[in-house]
Formats: C-alpha cells, sequence, structure tokens
C-alpha cells in the first residue's frame, strides 16, 4: 500500500486552519489526531479500495499447538497424511501435548455437527474486517470460483450448515483501518502490545507489537514496532476532513459546511481513480454461490 508519513496529513489540516505546524502544542495534536482517526475509519470502509483488500485462505480452527492445554471439547486442525483434518479433544490435556491422530483416546474426528466457521480474530493471521466474499477455492489461481453462501455473526463469517466444502475458504475481506498517535515515545515508559507512538524524527506513527521495556523505541528496537503507514489515497480527504472537525467546535459551522463539501470531492474523486484502475485488470468469473447440500 502507497502511505505518506502521518506528518504530513498534520501539517497540511493545520496549515488549513492557519495555525504552523512549529507552533502546534499537545493538545491540539491530540484533538487532531482523534479527528484524523475518525476521518480514517469512516474514508476506509466507505469504498473497498484495492490497496486495502486481502484474499486469503482461511481454516475454520486453529492449528494444534504443543505450547497449548486443551479442554474437552476443544477442536483444532492438524495435518495427517498430508491431508488437513479437524479434530475434537476427547479429554483434558493441560499438561500434557498429544498430536492428534496419534492416540485416539485423547482426540477424535469432529462429527457431522462440525461448525465451519472462519473467526474475525485468527492466531497468527490479520484481523478480518469487513468481508465481501467467500470462495470455495484460490480466485486468484482460477479463472472460475465457485462463491460460497455465508453470514457475518459475532463469532466471525459462518458457512451454512450441510455445504459441501473442503478444509478451508478463500475470504475477500478489507483490512481494518489503522490508527495513528500524536503521543511522542517517552524513554521512561514500558509499552504493551498495540500501544501506538509518534516519532517526530521521521513523522511516522508506530505501532507496538512486542513488549517493549523503557529505552526501547522504534529506533533502538525496530523489532518492537511496526510502522503505521499513512495511506496516500486518503491522506489528502483525511487533512480536510479533521480540518472539519476542528471548525465545528469553534462556531464556523458555514466553514465547515464548505470544508465538509470539499472533503466529500475529495474521496469521490479517489474512488472514480480507484474504479478506473480496476476495471483495466483481469476480470474474475464467479460461478454463483454453492448452495447448502441436501
Amino acid at each position: 500500500m502507497r502511505t505518506v508519513p502521518y506528518k504530513q496529513v498534520v501539517e497540511e489540516a493545520f496549515e488549513l486552519a492557519g495555525i504552523p505546524s512549529t507552533e502546534v502544542n499537545e493538545a491540539e495534536a491530540a484533538g487532531l489526531t482523534t479527528h484524523v482517526n475518525r476521518r480514517m475509519r469512516k474514508g476506509w470502509e466507505f469504498f473497498p479500495w484495492p490497496e486495502t483488500m486481502e484474499t486469503e485462505e482461511r481454516f475454520f480452527r486453529d492449528a494444534w499447538s504443543s505450547s497449548i492445554g486443551y479442554a474437552a471439547g476443544d477442536e483444532v486442525r492438524y495435518v495427517v497424511d498430508g491431508e488437513v483434518r479437524y479434530f475434537e479433544a476427547l479429554l483434558s490435556m493441560s499438561d500434557i501435548a498429544v498430536l492428534p491422530g496419534t492416540n485416539e483416546s485423547a482426540w477424535g474426528p469432529v462429527g457431522d455437527d462440525f461448525e465451519r466457521y472462519v473467526e474475525w480474530e485468527q492466531t497468527g493471521l490479520p484481523p478480518l474486517g469487513t468481508v465481501y466474499d467467500v470462495f470455495a477455492g484460490n480466485p486468484r489461481t482460477r479463472r472460475y470460483v465457485v462463491g460460497v453462501g455465508y453470514e457475518t455473526t459475532a463469532r466471525g463469517v459462518e458457512l451454512p450448515p450441510g455445504m459441501v466444502l473442503g478444509p478451508s475458504v478463500w475470504v475477500r475481506y478489507q483490512r481494518r483501518a489503522p490508527r495513528v498517535s500524536a503521543s511522542t515515545y517517552d524513554v521512561l515508559r514500558s509499552y504493551a502490545v498495540d500501544d501506538l507512538v509518534y516519532q517526530p524524527e521521521d513523522g511516522h506513527a508506530y505501532r507496538c507489537v512486542l513488549a517493549a521495556p523503557p529505552g526501547n523505541s522504534p529506533e533502538v528496537a525496530p523489532e518492537r514496532w511496526e510502522q503505521v503507514g499513512f495511506p496516500h489515497v486518503l491522506a489528502h480527504y483525511c487533512a480536510v476532513g479533521a480540518y472539519v472537525d476542528h471548525l465545528r467546535p469553534e462556531g464556523q459551522e458555514e466553514k465547515a459546511v464548505m470544508g465538509e463539501g470539499a472533503a466529500a470531492a475529495i474521496l469521490a474523486e479517489e474512488i472514480e481513480k480507484a474504479e478506473g484502475q480496476s476495471n483495466q485488470g483481469r476480470r474474475m468469473h464467479v460461478q454463483g454461490r454453492a448452495a447448502a447440500h441436501c
């Protein structure tokens, strides 16, 4: 995904407000960032931007792990003789590691009532955002693919019972919108996973991906941090939108209305560009939704 430093968005928004970026205090920066994050999510979810979309194979359960203690009834997937299979724990294995498929008293194959669903968050994989399609096969390698009927629930992407499927499906989804922060890194503080900081040296926001003790800044310990790239396609829209949101508490409603129109026009222009680029690509033929097996 093409990105720009968050600093670029901040400077544009404050320039529109007539405030030199060198004179912005921490409270003003934090307030603007709240507006930016709101606009980011709104713009991100407004349209399936090609650069935000993924099509990935997803399984119905996490893979078995020797580091996890399983309770009776837990379900896992495991590869046996080169084939992905699903197993149910028949007893508690909180203090021992028993491989599925090797001990019939510990693990049994799932029954006919096995529920096929893809959780919103799966171990080691990006969390799902908005789901657009589910396929029985890989649409990237097959010109003709079968679309699978589904519904989204609090649990995840649910497949109808009785449907004849393999051990996995391919999900076309939009990644979740990133978030940024104006809070600069504090060398005396410890950071937990998903904490956000801002590095004025390079103008980027960073997300903690591995607990960082004091002194482990993004520059010193890059393995503990992930740079949050601000999507290029939404940078101008978010700057103008954040400026508009900054105007409203000031009572400048007339300017805010005009600015809102400008922000909407920017978004519409970017959508037109994206649609034009998408129409130039390879067409994918979906044969129709697979029906439940009767």
